[in-house]
């Protein structure tokens, strides 16, 4: 008989920071019962704090369920929040009273209920090198990140297993093959988080992070949420392989969707492979109990989640994050944050906005890398009151975009005048490396700028000005200094035929 192994209620394995600076692994009861003294997660990767700050949530939600019972409109889920915030820490009797209830889910090995996996007989089988979202390395794909090699990523512990178990769930790839070949079972796609572009906001503490990003109220339905169950209350688990189902009304659900089904394979106290297996899946599209993704409309009128470019910085996606434009409709958790600012529930002062993701090759079949990046903003431009605002530097925003584009004909036409040949030069690329370095060096000023904006002291039109000059000024220079390692040939310029 297999036994319970690894209390992941009571044994080390969420990497925290704390107010010192050090980092220390701790529990779950711990993390939760005194998030509000840690500073912020601190694992291996941003995407795999983003998938333990899920499972915080939907845990916080499971536990402290009767924040959610009753309210039947966006007011009074305000209050409810306020109150929770006010209290400055998760009441301790609810999460252990929780965690106890469900103690025997909570074991990375059980006899028929192993923590966030399904007792399957079958599926891919991969290595702990597969596990590993750093490595991200199957038997005929190369990793993508080398920070572990050698007999490191043979087996790893069962603290690292558990992390990536919830890694391995959020963002698989879809390389993984049905049990049965052509068998005709739906291909699930990425797992969900990695379906989506997560945005969240940062606080002070874990406790701070995780109640700004916890709407109390359907955001993007305008609706309370619906009850629900985590993926280890049922008394029994599923096994079914590549699932649909319906898509989630309940954050808990939604939180702990199983993506993917695993089962962790041990040796001497050492994780050494898995099983796996396409697990639960729904149409993205509309699926707007996710309060933590943009989203674009489709030509049918829905919506459907808004990925991240890797390509581009935060900023540049001001629209679709902050914004509501014709065809982008703004994140849960902003629409949130914007009536906490609006009602005077938040204080003034900065708050950050942070994405993170992970990218993948065409057809989600193999990942590629991870973005993050983080905005910080006075949070009254997110109010009702700074609505000019964000619309003042939305049109901001257009106009650099405009002369970023200037910029980079600039930088094309200077190369056509100096080149000998004029047929030899890929002029698409040179517009577009230029363009790349011109949002580079106005990235740190830009950042600089908007959390300079105080819309209870500052002008409007003073504060754009300000930036279309810092702006101009960049371009000027990166332009001046380009003219300066010419020859000159390109200076004099040379007859072309056309």
């Amino acid at each position: 008989m297999i036994e319970k192994e690894f209390d992941l209620v009571h044994e080390g394995w969420i990497p925290v920071m704390t107010k010192e600076g050090t980092i220390e692994d701790v529990g779950l009861e711990d993390a939760l019962v005194h998030a509000h003294e840690y500073l912020r997660l601190a694992s291996e990767l941003p995407t795999l704090d983003y998938a333990l700050m899920r499972l915080l949530m939907a845990v916080t939600y499971a536990s402290h369920r009767e924040w959610l019972d009753g309210i039947d409109n966006l007011g009074s889920a305000m209050s409810v929040w306020k109150n929770a915030m006010d209290a400055g820490r998760f009441d301790e009797s609810s999460i252990k009273g929780y965690l106890d209830r469900y103690a025997d889910r909570f074991f990375l090995f059980h006899p028929s209920r192993p923590f966030y996996q399904a007792p399957i007989t079958k599926g891919t089988e991969y290595s702990a090198a597969k596990l590993i979202g750093t490595l991200s390395e199957s038997s005929n794909k190369p990793r993508f990140f080398q920070m572990v090699s050698g007999d490191a990523k043979a087996s790893i512990s069962y603290p690292e297993a558990a992390r990536w178990l919830l890694h391995v769930i959020a963002y698989d790839d879809t390389s993984a093959k049905p049990t049965v070949p052509k068998s005709g079972l739906p291909s699930p796609g990425a797992g969900w988080v990695g379906k989506i572009g997560p945005v969240y906001f940062t606080g002070d503490s874990i406790f701070q992070t995780l109640l700004l990003n916890m709407p109390f109220y359907n955001m993007m339905r305008n609706e309370p949420f619906a009850d629900g169950e985590a993926a280890w209350e049922p008394e029994v688990a599923d096994v079914s392989e590549r699932r649909e189902v319906p898509i989630p009304e309940s954050p808990i659900e939604l939180l702990t969707i199983q993506s993917r089904k695993v089962l962790l394979k041990r040796i001497d106290g050492r994780v050494t492979g898995f099983l796996l297996l396409g697990g639960d899946f729904f149409q993205k599209e509309n699926a707007l109990t996710e309060q933590m993704t943009a989203w674009h409309s489709t030509k049918e009128g829905g919506w459907v989640p808004l990925r991240h470019d890797p390509s581009r910085f935060i900023w540049r996606d001001f629209n679709p994050l902050l914004l509501e434009r014709n065809e982008d409709n703004n994140p849960g958790v902003v629409k949130w944050v914007s009536r906490l600012a609006s009602r005077g529930i938040i204080s003034k002062g900065k708050v950050r906005l942070t994405t993170t993701a992970v990218t993948y090759s065409d057809k989600d079949f193999v990942a590629t890398g991870i973005v993050n990046d983080t905005l910080s903003l006075n949070s009254q431009i997110l109010s009702d009151l700074g609505k000019d605002w964000r619309v003042r530097i939305s049109d901001s925003l257009d106009s650099t975009d405009q002369c970023v584009v200037a910029f980079g004909r600039f930088a094309q036409n200077l190369a056509v005048a100096e080149g000998e040949d004029e047929k030899s030069l890929d002029l698409p690329k040179m517009r577009s490396v230029a363009m790349e370095q011109a949002y580079f060096r106005l990235d740190k000023p830009f950042r600089a700028w908007l959390a300079s904006i105080d819309p209870d002291s500052d002008s409007e039109d003073e504060k754009i000005a300000e930036w279309e000059l810092q702006m101009r000024s960049v371009l000027f220079s990166m332009a001046e200094d380009m003219v300066k390692g010419c020859s000159v040939r390109a200076i004099t310029g040379r007859d072309m035929e056309r």
